[in-house]
């Protein structure tokens, strides 16, 4: 029966509990490490074509991305040339 929490949503998979113990005690922030938006002064520090990037996509004046979710798919060959 799939459960609802305010962190996952109805449907959706819940990680491990060996896995979601590990992210807590690994002391992760809890929420984002500056206050207030993305400005120009955050992106000086960067190279220049990953400055003209976050630019090009919007981020200067939007409030600051401190979490995300990955999602990954592959396989591990066993030896060179195997599948």
């Amino acid at each position: 029966m799939p459960m609802s929490t305010p962190d996952v949503p109805a449907g959706a998979a819940r990680p491990p509990r060996g896995s979601t113990r590990g992210v807590a005690e690994a002391g992760l922030p809890t929420g984002p490490s500056a206050a207030g938006p993305v400005t120009e002064a955050d992106l000086a520090g960067l190279p220049a074509a990953a400055a003209r990037y976050l630019r090009a996509m919007g981020v200067v004046g939007r409030p600051r991305t401190w979490s995300f979710r990955a999602h990954l798919r592959g396989r591990f060959r066993l030896r060179p040339g195997g599948p």
